[in-house]
C-alpha cells in the first residue's frame, strides 16, 4: 500500500510539474496579451497604430490591386443581392 501511495504522489507532482510547463505558461501568456490590449495604454497604442496605417493608407494613390479590387467589389455585390432577396 505505501508503494502505490508514493507512486501516486509522484505522478501528481510529475503531472502539476508537466501541466505548469506546458498549458499554465501558454495561459499566462495569453493573459498577458488580453491585459495589454484591455489596459488604456494597450488600447491607447493599438489606436495610434491603426490611425497611422489609416494615414499610410490615405497616402498611397492605390490601394488595392486591379485583382483586389475586383475580388472585392464582386463580394460586396453578392452581399447586397442577398440582403436584397432577404428584405422581401
Amino acid at each position: 500500500m505505501k508503494i502505490f501511495i508514493y507512486k501516486t504522489i509522484i505522478v501528481m507532482i510529475a503531472f502539476f510539474i508537466l501541466f505548469e510547463i506546458t498549458i499554465n505558461s501558454t495561459i499566462k501568456q495569453i493573459n498577458k496579451k488580453i491585459d495589454t490590449y484591455t489596459s488604456p495604454s494597450g488600447r491607447h497604442k493599438a489606436k495610434e497604430t491603426i490611425i497611422s496605417e489609416m494615414k499610410s493608407a490615405i497616402k498611397k494613390e492605390n490601394y488595392f490591386t486591379e485583382e483586389e479590387r475586383e475580388v472585392i467589389s464582386k463580394f460586396i455585390k453578392k452581399i447586397t443581392s442577398e440582403i436584397k432577396i432577404s428584405e422581401k
